[in-house]
Order: structure tokens, then C-alpha cells, then sequence
């Protein structure tokens, strides 16, 4: 790192006056060659997507994470504001008769809409978390071991419920056809014994 390069990063630094924003500045670039200090929104969206990374840009950044990110992970990156930028002003000059005029005019364009409409036609918007879906989420057996056994208990008290159905089906039936069979002894005995009691007279 040159000297010039040097002194710019310095420049740099004045521009704001937290104590968080400078350690980090001091820490985390001003320690590494400006080639890995400083890169394009391109990687650092790569870097992002990976993990454990933090990247500073301007509002072009969204155009490159909309187009690449997918929906889970539009919904997981979060933001953190080193500075505020200014806001954009209309310049007037000092004492002027038209400040008025040009106040009433611009709270005028603020109020229909028009503001923010040539703000989104000019600048990326943040990509939106549309269903706030978290992706894919990997799930053991011992988060739902207790629905298994749940199941497994069931299933065996289901088999033993239709065993005990078969076992007294069975003895049902036994037990109807026993039933149906002594009308017909009792009646073929008596039969019997009239045709004796005939035979005899």
C-alpha cells in the first residue's frame, strides 16, 4: 500500500466520528492491502451467500442480490447502518424570495408520490422477503422420535384389537352353528321316539 492510498484511507476515516465505525475501519480494512480491503458488489454477494461476512455498498448492491439470492435467503441477510448518508436539498440562496416557493413545491412532490416514484425508478430497492420462508431446514430422528413411538404403539395395539376381532368371530360363529345343530337333535329324537311309539302300538 502506497503512500497516497495511505492518506486517502485516512480522509477516509474523518468522515465520521463513531468510535464502532472507526475500530471496525481500522481492525478490518485498514490492516489488509486495498485489493482484498475493497471489492465489487459481485463478490461480496458471493461472500455474503457464504456465510460470516459483512459487505459495505451503495443501493447497486440490490440490483445483484435480487438476481442472485434466493428467496429463503432474501429473507435472512440482515442490514446494519454504518452512517447516514445526506439527504438531497434544493440549494437556495440566503434571503431569497422564492425559498418559500420552492419549500411549498417540494413538500407538494413528496405528498403525491412523485418523490419516491423517480427514487425507485433511479435506485434498486431492497429485495423483498415475500413469504418469509426460511428454506430448507434439516430435521433428526429424535426431533420427532416421540411422534414414532406415538406410531409404533399404536400400530401394535391396532394388531392386537383385530386378533381379538378374529378370536371372537370365530367363537361366535361356533357358538351359532352349536345353537342351529341341537333344534335339529332335539327333533330327530322325537321323531325317533314317535316312530317307536308307533311301531310298539
Amino acid at each position: 500500500m502506497n503512500i497516497q492510498s495511505d492518506t486517502k484511507f485516512q480522509e477516509l476515516t474523518l468522515d465520521t466520528n463513531d468510535p464502532d465505525v472507526k475500530r471496525l475501519y481500522f481492525e478490518k480494512l485498514y490492516t489488509q492491502p486495498i485489493g482484498r480491503a475493497f471489492t465489487s458488489n459481485e463478490v461480496g454477494v458471493a461472500n455474503i451467500r457464504k456465510g460470516l461476512h459483512a459487505f459495505q455498498s451503495d443501493a447497486d448492491v440490490y440490483k445483484v442480490m435480487s438476481d442472485t439470492f434466493e428467496e429463503h435467503e432474501k429473507c435472512r441477510y440482515k442490514e446494519i447502518v454504518v452512517f447516514v448518508t445526506n439527504c438531497l436539498a434544493y440549494p437556495v440562496r440566503k434571503g431569497s424570495q422564492y425559498k418559500e416557493f420552492i419549500a411549498r413545491k417540494a413538500r407538494w412532490l413528496r405528498e403525491i408520490g412523485f418523490v419516491g416514484r423517480e427514487y425507485k425508478r433511479w435506485y434498486h430497492q431492497k429485495p423483498k422477503c415475500a413469504d418469509n420462508s426460511q428454506g430448507f431446514v434439516s430435521v433428526r430422528i429424535q426431533d420427532f422420535y416421540p411422534a414414532l413411538v406415538v406410531l409404533a404403539y399404536g400400530i401394535l395395539f391396532s394388531v392386537l384389537i383385530l386378533f381379538l376381532e378374529v378370536f371372537y368371530n370365530k367363537i361366535h360363529l361356533r357358538c351359532c352353528q352349536a345353537g342351529r345343530k341341537a333344534p335339529l337333535l332335539i327333533r330327530s329324537q322325537q321323531n325317533i321316539i314317535a316312530m317307536k311309539y308307533k311301531h310298539y302300538r
